[in-house]
């Protein structure tokens, strides 16, 4: 984060893990046995899809999940929103008839709005990460 990368040897990951702030997790990796190579991980940006601003949008043709909206992994939340945009597509098609994209990327956005401030905001909220600011709402 921030331009800090951890060693990706497994060795010196031990010594790096004893700058952080909780000594558990260098006592927990000094003494763990790897059971494979080490990999690293980048998360280099959020990405949100506004497809509920289109004008048009082609017929026949709703997107879900990734395709709308991802989000950091460490926050955990891309299950459950991916579940959150399947249960818009079901409620979208139970409609009968051709289905309304404005309608469903409306709900899906709305579902997105919630878990898409949580993260970007707690990001936002640590030292040295800038960005644009997120409008208030109650």
């Amino acid at each position: 984060m921030l331009g800090e990368r951890p060693p990706q040897a497994i060795d010196g990951y031990a010594d790096y893990a004893r700058t952080f702030e909780s000594v558990d997790t260098y006592d927990f990796v000094r003494t763990a046995r790897p059971i494979g190579t080490a990999v690293s991980f980048r998360y280099p940006t959020y990405i949100r899809c506004r497809y509920d601003r289109l004008a048009r949008f082609p017929a026949g043709l709703l997107v879900t999940g990734d395709a709308t909206c991802t989000f950091n992994p460490v926050y955990g939340q891309g299950m459950s929103v991916a579940a959150m945009n399947a249960l818009a597509m079901r409620d979208e098609l139970c409609h009968g008839g051709d289905s309304d994209p404005l309608r469903y990327f409306t709900a899906v956005s709305q579902t997105l709005e919630a878990p898409w401030r949580l993260a970007v905001g707690a990001d936002l909220a640590l030292a040295g990460v800038t960005g644009p600011v997120l409008p208030r709402r109650r």
